[in-house]
């Protein structure tokens, strides 16, 4: 084997070694998110808010993790007061049937609202966040119509979602 030919091999050997710890560098640095955490539902609420901003909306948004706790909320200034609790509601609700708000239909689930009274909305707003096919947590937007609460909070979702599977 000449020079010429070994120089050809180092730099292939060199090529494939870059893109493997490229790849072993990317793979490290993918979080696996089990649960909702403070840094992925602070992404969530600054998608929401652009989103809403796009549309002059004043909003208000909650994250919820996958036990229902309340992880981060964000009200504008302008969002009605009633948008506080509602947005949060709309989460807890995406969360417990792991479905948009706006498909939610207590006929299918006789007694639920008599079980959690107070905590169900079934009207658009809430999604669920499901990541690798995992229920992680959920979103709920709340102060707009309800056709808008509930595009802003897909939107928001698939966009982040879409992002996480990007690493």
């Amino acid at each position: 084997m000449d020079n010429f030919e070994k120089e050809k091999i180092y730099d292939l050997i060199k090529k494939e070694l870059k893109k493997y710890l490229e790849n072993e560098e990317k793979t490290a640095s993918k979080k696996n998110y089990e649960d909702m955490n403070l840094e992925l539902a602070e992404k969530f609420v600054k998608e929401a808010l652009k989103y809403a901003k796009e549309k002059s909306l004043n909003l208000s948004v909650s994250v919820v993790d996958k036990g229902g706790n309340l992880v981060l909320f964000k009200r504008t200034d302008g969002a009605i007061i009633a948008s506080i609790d509602v947005s949060m509601k709309k989460a807890y609700t995406a969360l417990l049937l792991n479905s948009p708000t706006s498909k939610v239909d207590l006929v299918e689930f006789p007694g639920l609202d008599r079980i959690f009274k107070e905590k169900l909305v079934t009207f658009g707003g809430g999604y669920p966040i499901v990541y690798e096919g995992r229920l992680i947590g959920a979103l709920g937007v709340s102060g707009g119509s309800s056709v808008d609460d509930d595009e802003i909070a897909r939107k928001t979702v698939e966009s982040i979602v879409e992002g996480l599977s990007c690493y």
